[in-house]
């Protein structure tokens, strides 16, 4: 069914704060822990991969004072990855 598959309320977000600040962790931490990283190259700009439906992600980035912001769908590389470590904790991506 395609409630089971892989990635399906994957989102890639990337974004600014205003100042370059890191997003606080109460925003994201209602999906689960994101694997914030730092842009290369984009001091003050973080990628995250979240598992969230789009529209209770935008209430929620909503909140920020946001400088610029990228919400895509993830990558075949992306979805790999949460398949490996949903394996790895022996759960579903």
């Amino acid at each position: 069914p395609i409630e089971d598959m892989p990635g399906r309320n994957m989102r890639v977000v990337t974004l600014r704060l205003a100042g370059g600040a890191p997003p606080p962790d109460d925003v994201l931490a209602r999906w689960g822990p994101p694997e914030l990283e730092e842009v290369q190259g984009k001091p003050g700009t973080y990628r995250m991969v979240v598992r969230a439906p789009v529209n209770e992600l935008t209430r929620s980035l909503a909140q920020l004072d946001l400088e610029d912001l990228s919400i895509t769908d993830p990558s075949i590389e992306d979805l790999f990855l949460a398949m490996y470590r949903s394996s790895e904790r022996g759960g579903a991506a």
